[in-house]
């Protein structure tokens, strides 16, 4: 396996991966590839942007990125997309890919990763393995408008 630096000539592939990663479960979202692009792209975009794709067989199998803010007790990393290709059958690939992310923003003198799921067994389950922890004092809230 193979790991690079994220960059704007990934976001085709990167594109498809999501799409495909996102519209099963346990999301059951309705992406396509023109809109996951755009989102993407806009990610990419951004201050504080990093991020990382796995790669084997010269294809993209894995991507993780986010953006690193500071704090006034130093820079948190927010994980904003996270995802890896389950129908390969590669076992442990997501805990793979985690792994060398991690390790890449600990060099990076990161303190804290945080990151947004689904509430999910599957999903909640993973990261906790990772070693994270539901929060006690942050709660995620939404308003449709």
């Amino acid at each position: 396996m193979e790991y690079r630096e994220l960059n704007e000539t990934h976001l085709k592939d990167m594109a498809t991966l999501f799409v495909k990663a996102f519209n099963t479960y346990p999301w059951n979202e309705e992406w396509t590839e023109e809109i996951a692009y755009k989102r993407l792209a806009q990610m990419i975009n951004c201050d504080g942007f990093y991020g990382m794709v796995a790669i084997k067989d010269s294809r993209i199998v894995g991507m993780i990125f986010g953006r690193q803010e500071q704090y006034y007790n130093g820079v948190i990393f927010e994980i904003k997309e996270f995802c890896v290709d389950i129908t390969l059958g590669i076992k442990g690939l997501g805990t793979q890919v985690y792994n060398v992310f991690e390790n890449r923003l600990k060099e990076m003198g990161i303190k804290e990763i945080v990151l947004n799921t689904c509430r999910s067994d599957k999903t909640i389950g993973f990261y906790e393995k990772q070693g994270f922890k539901v929060s006690d004092n942050i709660v995620v809230m939404n308003k449709k408008v």
